[in-house]
């Protein structure tokens, strides 16, 4: 329903409110605008009578008188209702389909239907949902069995029916899945092998066209269940850098495909992680060589090591003989790679040229070679105020 009024001659108005009058009397806002001609009700059932007021009121809450009332009957809802979105929006299954269904209806929503079929022609009921409290957008999440169903393609539809006896249109919605119960076949010829710092595990790719990827579990020396490690491996080998050292793994690999099948597990293979004796390295440092730098100036460093780097130095260093290195920041990490970066104040140093120092230490005790970079400190003083 649309409500319209003479717009407020007032200089101080500030917006409007709708009022329904209940019947014993009571006001129930409806809602409130702040534009100065009218508004739209919606939400009415059809054929029911209403009645509204409505009030002006100031830039400073103050309410004016309200208007003579307005009985509003609402007209016969013929407005179908319709499905905004089905979730997934297609793609591979396996036993469980996790739908998600959003309907709407211009007054309420009454029951959702789920429907599939083979051939888009000849459809055959799943589900139908009929709420107990109506809403006009409301959510429908269903669990779908297609443990009976057969493998291949699939096509589901949805629609709903409103309060007022509106069939919203069978054929808004019809999705395509792929039913796929058939797991991927085993993965073969694993290989673990310990290195400094890692484990690397490999295998062959499995002569399935549909693997999405595969899963890592591992066991501390047979002795305890097999855990995943990692479920998400897209290529055909693992480096596993979590595991301790003096310990012996092992590894068993599955595969599973865009469904969701897994295979069965693949054979076991074991492997230790070797003493760690190689150094971190400092690739790079930034400001770069011979760069002029003022104020606060963030200071950055890529550093890598074939395990963990455990901490990053950042000094520096006047360019003078016997100039001692200051320390500017000490930063722990947990990292096998990455771009570790502090701040420096360079006003707390004369002007002139230093070395910004930088040295990578790894959980093992290995230190990196110290790289350095020439910079120029230059600082134009503050001038006098007066």
């Amino acid at each position: 329903a649309v409500l319209s009024w003479d717009a407020p001659s007032d200089d101080d108005y500030d917006h409007t409110v709708v009022e329904q009058i209940l019947e014993d009397g009571s006001r129930k806002e409806i809602t409130q605008t702040t534009t100065t001609t009218g508004c739209e009700i919606e939400g009415l059932t059809p054929k029911e009578t209403m009645v509204y007021q409505v009030i002006f009121y100031d830039k400073w809450g103050n309410e004016g008188d309200p208007s003579e009332l307005i009985s509003v009957t609402a007209g016969e809802d013929t407005v179908k209702p319709r499905i905004l979105s089905m979730s997934p929006k297609g793609g591979y299954c396996n036993n469980i389909l996790s739908l998600s269904i959003s309907a709407y209806d211009n007054c309420a929503v009454d029951s959702i239907f789920i429907d599939y079929s083979f051939d888009k022609t000849n459809w055959e009921n799943v589900c139908t949902y009929t709420y107990d409290v109506f809403e006009k957008q409301p959510v429908f999440d269903y669990e779908m069995d297609l443990g009976e169903l057969p493998e291949g393609e699939v096509y589901l539809r949805a629609y709903a029916s409103d309060t007022s006896g509106n069939s919203g249109d069978k054929d808004q919605m019809v999705i395509q899945y792929i039913i796929d119960h058939t797991p991927p076949v085993a993965v073969e010829k694993v290989t673990a092998s310990g290195d400094a710092g890692n484990i690397y595990i490999k295998w062959n790719e499995p002569i399935d066209n549909d693997v999405a990827g595969y899963r890592l579990y591992r066991s501390v020396e047979g002795l305890n269940a097999y855990t995943c490690i990692n479920d998400s491996i897209k290529l055909i080998s693992f480096y596993d850098r979590s595991a301790s050292y003096g310990t012996s793994y092992c590894y068993r690999v599955t595969a599973y495909d865009h469904a969701g099948n897994e295979s069965e597990m693949s054979g076991v293979v074991i492997a230790q992680k070797q003493v760690d004796d190689e150094k971190p390295v400092v690739y790079s440092i930034k400001p770069e060589q011979n760069a002029m730098i003022a104020k606060t100036t963030q200071i950055s460093a890529y550093v890598a090591d074939n395990d963990k780097v455990a901490y990053v130095e950042f000094a520096i260093k006047g360019c003078e003989e016997g100039s001692t290195k200051i320390n500017i920041e000490t930063i722990p990490v947990d990292i096998s790679s990455g771009i570790i970066r502090c701040s420096l104040d360079s006003t707390a140093f004369a002007n002139g040229e230093y070395d910004i120092c930088v040295t990578a230490f790894d959980a093992n005790g290995n230190v990196s070679d110290e790289i350095t970079s020439q910079c120029l400190i230059h600082n134009v003083p503050s001038r006098p105020s007066g």
